[in-house]
């Protein structure tokens, strides 16, 4: 590689990875989405079904009491799994919607009433990071530098 190669390479690289990773971070957001999802289902995340009679209800039903985990019949998270990505200058992030109109509602509604409940904690976030980003924005980027 000559060295106006190697320029030409380096001044390309940033924007080149940019693209490469819209990829990435889809996968990202739908790995996040599992992980999520997974959690919530299983531990909940700080708050208790309030109405007596709902919590009856999901009794009768066998379905989880002890805590909220949004989960009734499974279609808001069986549903919420369209990736996208949304650049903003150097800046790619992932992106879930649901698939349908009833998923979208559910997740509006859901998003609502607790805010925080479609975001990764932060050992999910370094999970996410340590094994599946940096490796993938390192790969690419020795790529776009070093390519012919």
């Amino acid at each position: 590689m000559t060295p106006e190669d190697f320029i030409s390479n380096l001044e390309n690289a940033i924007e080149k990875t940019v693209e490469d990773l819209k990829p990435t971070m889809e996968e990202a957001a739908l790995t996040a989405k599992a992980l999520i999802a997974r959690r919530v289902q299983n531990t909940g995340f700080g708050r208790r079904y309030t109405s007596r009679s709902y919590v009856k209800l999901r009794a009768a039903k066998g379905y989880e009491i002890r805590f909220v985990n949004l989960t009734y019949t499974g279609r808001m998270f069986r549903g919420w799994k369209r990736p996208g990505t949304v650049r903003t200058g150097l800046k790619v992030t992932g992106t879930v919607g649901g698939v349908d109109v009833e998923t979208i509602n559910k997740l509006k509604w859901n998003k609502s009433r607790y805010p925080q409940f479609d975001k990764v904690n932060e050992d999910e976030r370094k999970l996410l990071i340590e094994n599946l980003i940096r490796p993938r924005v390192v790969r690419s980027l020795q790529h776009n530098i070093f390519r012919k």
